[in-house]
């Protein structure tokens, strides 16, 4: 599961640190480094669990977009919105889920718009299931797979490959479905404003 975390993420991380090291920032390097090592800590600690409570999980992708939010200065803001009626530290959910989704949206969504992006992620208590939307008003799934084109990305994500692995085990033997729904947003002229994440995970899982 550790797999799910982007290796280029944890390499580019270091070479953050390195930079404002080099460039006298200390103060600055140390709060990176604090933030960093709190994230290896929870992943290395939880990530072999089959699940973790909500409390846990939100703590890894806050420190996650924490440090994404510092490596690119003013490139997007987020939101976490948890239902009242869920108990963040009693409900658990399949460890690290949805973090390659959240990672999606910053990594091929918001840090390619030219204007400050937001992400927003939403969960809920609905029937009985952990809803969680996960939405960013980047540049669209179509705009991204064009820039990666012209790059000659054609790598598929590993943590999207081992969550899809993970949601066909966990259903062949729960015997209960994840849905995961993915919708291309648009505004009245057709254009790009964004993509929502929809991910439906049944509680007694």
């Amino acid at each position: 599961m550790r797999a799910q975390m982007n290796p280029h993420f944890i390499f580019n991380t270091l070479n953050a640190i390195q930079q404002l090291i080099s460039e006298s920032e200390k103060e600055k390097a140390l709060n990176y480094l604090s933030k960093f090592s709190k994230l290896i800590r929870l992943v290395l600690q939880k990530s072999d669990k089959q699940s973790n409570s909500i409390e846990v999980e939100l703590s890894m992708l806050s420190y996650y977009l924490e440090l994404e939010a510092l490596r690119f200065v003013n490139k997007f803001t987020y939101h976490f919105d948890v239902a009242l009626n869920i108990n963040k530290e009693s409900t658990f959910i399949p460890s690290m889920l949805l973090q390659p989704y959240v990672e999606n949206a910053v990594i091929h969504g918001l840090l390619n718009k030219t204007s400050p992006g937001h992400l927003e992620i939403k969960l809920e208590d609905i029937d009985n299931r952990i809803v969680c939307t996960i939405v960013d008003n980047g540049i669209g799934r179509r705009n991204s797979s064009l820039i990666n084109q012209a790059k000659l990305k054609h790598h598929e994500s590993l943590g999207m490959k081992v969550t899809e692995e993970r949601i066909h085990m966990i259903e062949n033997s729960t015997h209960q479905r994840v849905e995961i729904d993915i919708i291309d947003l648009e505004d009245s002229q057709g254009n790009a404003t964004g993509t929502k994440v929809m991910i439906k995970i049944p509680i007694e899982l």
